[in-house]
């Protein structure tokens, strides 16, 4: 009966207290009732139960209402940042837009003249790499810049060999109004850059619509141009220790003899080398290698298969060689002209292949002849400029030399 009154003192003082005062006051009474009366333990009546009850709801939706304000909290953080980058861009677009603006007063102050120029590369200057890059001016009044990279031809003239036509049409994307530099890059794998000669027409465009053009005129053998079975006979009038040594811009890749830092070898007047290296007999010097820069003439002659062996005899004797040096040349020249119908032979001149490869033989010689070709397999039949070979004699103390252009 006393706990019963005690309780209700309690709940009585209550009513002007929280609901979470409340909470700790009956919790704080049964604690101390638990610690000091070991009789059983009362069970609590309706308005006690009900009471907690109310408690626990308070409880529950305390809670709800911090975890609401916590969500508010991170969803006004959200619209924040959201709103601190749309201001941050819209920032970025006017600064924009004000620098666009005044390009544009640039351009349309611009009094001088509309021109587009072109610093490298140099016109028909040779590349065995890519990419080439190329890079030139522009007035400030300059829109756009338009590339066109071609080779080969579209049609076949009289006077033409045609090679199959490739081009690829490029606007500068990163060009933009205003600029005074621009750079392209062409390359094999982006399809703008082909073996042989290719041409690079760059077309401005200007504020007033007008236009203006310049082009460029490169070659670009990939590598260089692999120089095959090139071999050096020597004639002496007597028998003579001679010094002999080539030197092609690439490199030397294979010889026999072992080139080293030369030959030295004695040759009698029938031809025959002792090699002093190696104390073995060769019938000439053999090598192969690499020259940069390397131009294919676009003179020359189109045989079919079947007269290419023709051809050769009849002009390997202009050039100079003997029946034993031309039997020599066939021998390993004719089975690569097996493939196609027709092909385009071309002889490189003396002077370009010195500068290929420079040869030296010491003692100085009476006569040197040296002969080199490049050549095309054609399927059809082609016209093209003739070519017009000299003759050549020889005479004294006479060195020999004939290969090609190698393609694997």
């Amino acid at each position: 009966m006393k706990k019963l009154l005690s309780i209700g003192r309690v709940l009585h003082a209550a009513r002007s207290l929280s609901i979470g005062m409340i909470a700790g006051a009956l919790f704080l009474f049964v604690a101390c009732n638990k610690s000091a009366d070991t009789t059983p333990a009362v069970q609590p009546d309706a308005k006690t139960a009900e009471l907690q009850k109310q408690v626990k709801v308070q409880q529950n939706t305390s809670i709800k209402v911090d975890e609401k304000k916590a969500d508010t909290t991170t969803s006004d953080d959200a619209a924040k940042k959201a709103a601190d980058a749309k201001a941050a861009a819209d920032a970025k677009k006017a600064a924009q837009q004000k620098a666009d603006n005044d390009v544009v007063k640039k351009v349309e102050a611009y009094t001088g003249a509309s021109y587009i120029t072109l610093n490298d590369p140099k016109n028909e200057e040779h590349f065995n790499e890519d990419p080439v890059i190329f890079t030139g001016v522009v007035s400030p009044n300059t829109k756009k810049i338009v590339v066109k990279a071609s080779t080969g031809s579209k049609d076949c003239g009289p006077n033409e060999l045609c090679f199959s036509y490739n081009e690829d049409v490029y606007q500068l994307n990163d060009f933009n109004l205003g600029d005074s530099k621009f750079t392209y890059r062409a390359a094999e794998k982006w399809s703008n850059l082909w073996p042989g000669v290719d041409t690079f027409d760059f077309t401005a465009t200007f504020w007033d619509a007008t236009t203006s053009s310049t082009s460029v005129k490169i070659y670009y053998t990939p590598g260089g141009a692999e120089m095959g079975k090139p071999v050096i006979y020597l004639y002496p009038t007597k028998t003579t220790k001679v010094s002999v040594n080539v030197a092609p811009t690439n490199g030397i890749s294979v010889s026999e003899p072992a080139i080293g830092r030369g030959w030295n070898v004695i040759a009698d007047t029938a031809g025959r080398l002792l090699n002093l290296a190696d104390n073995k007999t060769y019938p000439y010097l053999f090598w192969e290698g690499y020259a940069a820069n390397f131009r294919t003439p676009s003179e020359g002659f189109v045989v079919a298969k079947a007269d290419v062996k023709k051809l050769f005899e009849e002009k390997l004797a202009i050039l100079g060689l003997n029946a034993k040096e031309i039997v020599d040349f066939e021998e390993y020249w004719l089975p690569k002209f097996d493939k196609k119908p027709y092909y385009f032979v071309t002889f490189i001149s003396k002077a370009d292949l010195d500068k290929y490869a420079p040869l030296t033989v010491s003692p100085k010689p009476d006569s040197v002849i040296r002969v080199f070709f490049d050549y095309k397999g054609l399927d059809a039949r082609t016209s093209v400029v003739e070519q017009k070979l000299n003759k050549v004699t020889r005479n004294g103390f006479a060195v020999v030399e004939w290969g090609g252009r190698l393609y694997r």
